[in-house]
């Protein structure tokens, strides 16, 4: 029940950053008008200015921190690392400073387009997906998600040991990115072989 609530409260966040986006927007679009109309001075500023949106609390999926959901191979915490407070409050972290258009487009859950769920249905070239199993920004059942939708008859996923960059897991293991190398090379040179 918590989780669920949880992210009912994540998507009504969402929402309302939306509805701030949006009003942004709107009110650089009305003062142009406005100026076209008037040569207003003052309307030309604020037609003219993009503000900036500071997005704090973006490292707030549970599975950052809650290793029991959608087990994997990750460790505790966020591609920024092991301190939510620092991920969350910092100056570094997801969407932290965006205009409006970008919020909208590129990191709002509500709003953007840019979400595999509804791009890889249209994806019908040969496809290799390759999933690290410790990358703690994409997770098993993304990764699974992602791959099922894929539209191409001739499609492989491989799931290799290394955290979202392709690093090692452990001391002393080979980085995933090396095997990713290979098996990516391999699956090229077998569908477009040299001449």
């Amino acid at each position: 029940a918590f989780v669920d609530t949880y992210r009912e409260a994540q998507r009504a966040r969402v929402a309302k950053l939306d509805d701030i986006a949006h009003g942004l927007i709107e009110t650089r679009m009305a003062a142009r008008k406005k100026f076209k109309a008037t040569g207003d001075a003052k309307d030309r500023v604020i037609g003219a200015h993009t503000p900036v949106m500071t997005i704090w609390r973006t490292a707030a999926d549970l599975r950052y921190f809650d290793l029991a959901l959608d087990p994997s191979d990750r460790k505790y915490g966020s591609v920024w690392g092991q301190d939510p407070y620092q991920s969350n409050y910092g100056n570094v972290g997801f969407a932290r400073f965006c205009s409006p258009e970008s919020w909208l487009s590129t990191w709002s859950g509500l709003s953007s387009q840019a979400e595999m769920a509804k791009t890889s249905p249209a994806v019908e070239q040969p496809s290799i997906l390759i999933a690290y199993t410790g990358d703690n920004t994409v997770y098993p059942s993304d990764s699974t998600a992602i791959f099922e939708a894929i539209a191409s008859a001739d499609k492989v996923q491989h799931k290799i040991r290394g955290d979202h960059h392709g690093h090692a897991l452990a001391e002393g293991e080979e980085p995933g990115r090396i095997e990713a190398g290979k098996i990516l090379t391999d699956w090229l040179a077998s569908r477009f072989p040299k001449e």
